[in-house]
């Protein structure tokens, strides 16, 4: 079953099963600025086997004359989706702001990302992960992009909307991972990125070797100014 949601609001989604071979299983989708997409619940849901994003939140026809977006998922389940397992997207310097929130939930064997996020600016939309764990995410062998093949990718590709990336925070999440890798790869064409806040965040390899990061609030992460690279790692500037 898919969903796809152009407007909505004060709408719970609980204890379904979302899974689409063509598609995401939900897409957040508004069609027009004056649309609303908030007081949103997905609560106790699995995501599963779809060939796009379990969840898909694209903001792009939404302005700072919007009102704000509230999404929150919970307790819910992503897993078997040979892309990435959350995708948000497409909001400008000058989209609406709000908070998009995953708390409690689990992402495992996902064949790209576990969260791959597009275009979004600093300054608007929150989106934050609380008590969320990863594991068997970005394992494909079929795609060879190297920035798809880590657990987290943050990527600028309309640089004329965005003066800089960022208001994203993980607290008390864990990444059980079977790679040494970085947990994070930005790609942000020089722009920079702000209003990052990872605390508590463990990554633990099969090795049992613990990576824990710890990163300022404010605290600049500079990754892929340039074209992408070997083996890329989280970096502070």
């Amino acid at each position: 079953m898919r969903t796809y949601v152009i407007e909505r609001r004060d709408q719970p989604e609980g204890g379904g099963e979302f899974g689409n071979w063509r598609q995401a299983g939900i897409e957040l989708e508004p069609d027009r600025q004056s649309d609303k997409l908030n007081k949103i619940v997905i609560n106790n849901c699995i995501f599963e086997e779809n060939s796009g994003s379990g969840l898909q939140v694209w903001l792009k026809k939404l302005t700072e004359a919007s009102e704000d977006v509230t999404v929150l998922c919970v307790d819910s389940y992503f897993r078997d989706c040979p892309q990435h397992a959350v995708t948000i997207g497409c909001v400008g310097d000058n989209g609406p702001k709000g908070l998009i929130e995953f708390k409690n939930c689990a992402f495992e064997r996902v064949g790209l990302t576990g969260v791959h996020i597009v275009d979004k600016s600093a300054r608007r939309v929150k989106l934050k992960f609380t008590n969320c764990k990863w594991k068997d995410v970005a394992r494909s062998k079929k795609f060879r992009r190297e920035s798809w093949l880590v657990p987290f990718y943050f990527h600028l590709d309309n640089p004329e909307d965005i003066s800089k990336l960022g208001n994203v925070e993980f607290s008390n999440c864990h990444i059980y991972d079977n790679k040494n890798r970085a947990f994070l790869f930005i790609s942000d064409k020089g722009k920079g990125i702000s209003h990052v806040k990872v605390d508590n965040y463990v990554q633990q390899l099969e090795d049992s070797t613990i990576r824990k990061y710890g990163l300022r609030r404010n605290e600049k992460i500079h990754i892929c100014s340039k074209p992408l690279r070997k083996n890329p790692r989280v970096c502070s500037q």
